[in-house]
């Protein structure tokens, strides 16, 4: 049986985590608390993994190793008149038609002050995206590699206290969740030991760092799911003001932005966690239990490609995309699609994931049913191209909804959380409703100008006014 987040939430609420501490005093919860929930909600829904880590080979060695030298995550530290350092992912990399890569959740921001701004970012998959559009730049594996020795040569260790404590939330868990085995807790151990470690490591660098250089501020991406919480720590503890951007769907189910009232009220607690959370619009600012204050900024490239006409509007195309963590339930609604397609020349195109492998593999049967993958790198390209946008949990569903004339339609998944959209903008059905695809498709397409609350206008103005209040 599925555990919902009011389960989790109340797990925390009883736990009163702020009662956990390293030897320094640092709270263990906001480290912990992501990746204990996210296995708990994954075993509980056999949810699919969603991991890119791929194996070091020579081409990606010799990337890496380039990396280390060309693209040093300490070079920021000469970076003159340095106010806005933003740690990000490598995973929300695009490329344009120019052939460079952006990165979609911070660049467009931080090139309104580009020589004042930085980006160091993680790359899980040695796979390091260059030419860029800014030019300050870097990869974060030169701090990887300090984490490493750190922990390999025993300067960072959980020492026994701090492993009692993990047992002891572990414990606590397989009470409240029964469905843990003795298995799971030793691999929960393992993990939750393991994101200890490395957070030390990040508090020891990032606090002697951040003495040497102290930028405005630091927006560092998924802030809220608290992995990387003690650089936040780090920072706060300087003075230094920690920003979060909104990079995708956030809303009453996600885990990593709702917290229990107990938690989320704790001044200590809010010391791990951002002091600002820049959103897409009010909308999304109303639907998450996060601290942070909300400010409402925007999403530049929906500004931007919202606006765009299209030559290629397909009257016969339907967009499907995944959430990428239901692959067997994804593969349902998708036969039950293409069975309501029979005698029709609609054509059916399947967006995966960004972190989803090996897609036609996966779903090779539906590709020889006739199903197509989406070939475009830019998923504005597709929602334009397509007259209907299908999917559970996903930004490109609210994305769509800028888009007029589109038929947008969101199916209640047995496994992700509901979620909410402006009053009559969606059409929300079972997913067995799905059989009678060629009827939805005639249901009344959105209006854009219905949108605001969830895409704000104005983006550049909002940036600048959020900056110049700081």
């Amino acid at each position: 049986m599925s555990i919902t987040l009011d389960q989790l939430l109340s797990f925390e609420s009883r736990l009163h985590p702020t009662n956990f501490k390293t030897k320094e005093g640092l709270l263990l919860w906001p480290v912990l608390r992501y990746p204990l929930f996210r296995y708990i909600n994954d075993f509980s829904s056999n949810f699919e993994s969603l991991k890119t880590q791929r194996s070091l080979g020579i081409k990606s060695l010799r990337l890496l190793l380039k990396a280390v030298v060309l693209q040093n995550g300490f070079k920021f530290l000469f970076v003159p008149n340095l106010k806005f350092l933003y740690f990000g992912s490598g995973v929300t990399n695009v490329r344009n038609e120019e052939g460079k890569y952006y990165n979609r959740v911070s660049d467009d921001l931080l090139l309104l002050a580009e020589k004042e701004s930085y980006i160091i970012e993680q790359y899980n998959t040695y796979d390091f995206k260059y030419p860029r559009i800014h030019k300050q730049h870097a990869a974060s594996v030169s701090f990887e590699i300090i984490y490493i020795f750190l922990i390999k040569s025993g300067l960072i260790r959980v020492n026994a206290q701090e492993a009692t404590q993990i047992s002891s939330i572990i414990h606590s868990a397989r009470k409240t969740f029964n469905q843990l085995s003795d298995k799971d807790a030793n691999e929960l151990d393992k993990l939750l030991t393991k994101q200890l470690l490395k957070a030390k490591a990040q508090y020891f660098l990032f606090s002697r760092l951040f003495n040497l250089k102290k930028p405005q501020i630091i927006f560092v991406e998924d802030a809220a799911y608290g992995t990387n919480s003690y650089v936040v720590k780090a920072a706060k503890d300087r003075g230094i003001k920690v920003g979060e951007i909104q990079h995708g769907f956030v809303g009453k189910g996600h885990m990593a932005y709702n917290y229990a009232d107990n938690v989320a009220q704790s001044t200590d607690y809010q010391q791990y966690l951002p002091d600002y959370f820049l959103t897409y619009g009010n909308f999304w600012s109303e639907e998450i239990n996060l601290p942070s204050k909300k400010v409402a900024i925007g999403k530049p490239s929906i500004q931007i490609n919202a606006s765009k006409e299209s030559s290629k509007v397909n009257q016969s195309q339907i967009l499907f995309v995944s959430s990428g963590n239901t692959y067997q339930e994804t593969k349902r609604v998708l036969h039950i699609i293409m069975n309501g397609l029979r005698d029709s020349d609609t054509k059916l195109i399947f967006r995966p994931h960004p972190l989803e492998m090996n897609v036609e593999e996966k779903y090779s049967e539906l590709l020889s049913l006739g199903m197509y993958i989406d070939q475009n790198t830019n998923v504005y390209d597709s929602i334009r191209e397509s007259q209907c946008i299908i999917g559970d949990i996903s930004t490109v569903l609210y994305e769509a909804l800028a888009f007029a004339n589109k038929t947008v339609i969101s199916y209640r998944s047995a496994q992700n959380p509901q979620v909410t959209f402006p009053d009559k903008a969606v059409t929300i059905v079972d997913i067995e409703d799905l059989n009678q695809i060629q009827v939805l498709l005639k249901v009344k397409r959105n209006d854009a100008s219905s949108t605001e609350d969830v895409w704000s206008k104005d983006w550049q103005n909002n940036f600048k006014k959020f900056i110049e209040s700081l």
